[in-house]
């Protein structure tokens, strides 16, 4: 009787610590990664990445710190995993002015980077985050 006991805990445990090990292991897949972006979506109109200024990317650092450029100026700041949320906080940025393409993308971006959580899926070398009307396609470059 305690063994059946003792397998069903095993089993419980199992199911409960099965997502945790998915989530951690989400987690290692973004730090430390440097991702380029590659188009986005906002309400339907797509915005190709391409061309500008500088090439936009996304780096996920240790200690949960990321940074990288939106095509224009170079960002920075922390973020926590959450489910399959990121949380984005404490966010800088330079500030020079950059052609209008570069400045539009730039805005969409910071638009997802503000705060409060955005969703993330990574799957096949992509990270899609997802906030609203807002979606931002990345490709992982290393």
């Amino acid at each position: 009787m305690f063994e059946k006991f003792l397998s069903y805990v095993f089993v419980g445990m199992f199911v409960l610590l099965a997502p945790l090990s998915a989530l951690s292991n989400q987690e290692s897949m973004l730090t430390p990664s440097v991702w380029e972006l590659y188009v986005v979506n906002h309400n339907n109109e797509l915005f190709d990445a391409h061309n500008l200024a500088q090439k936009s990317t996304l780096h996920f650092r240790a200690k949960n710190t990321f940074g990288g450029s939106s095509g224009c100026n170079n960002f920075f700041g922390s973020y926590e995993i959450q489910d399959l949320s990121l949380s984005f906080s404490h966010v800088g940025a330079t500030r020079k002015m950059c052609d209008p393409k570069s400045m539009r993308i730039e805005s969409l971006l910071f638009m997802l980077f503000r705060d409060g959580g955005v969703s993330y899926v990574l799957q096949n070398d992509e990270l899609i985050l997802e906030r609203d009307s807002l979606k931002a396609v990345f490709k992982r470059v290393r």
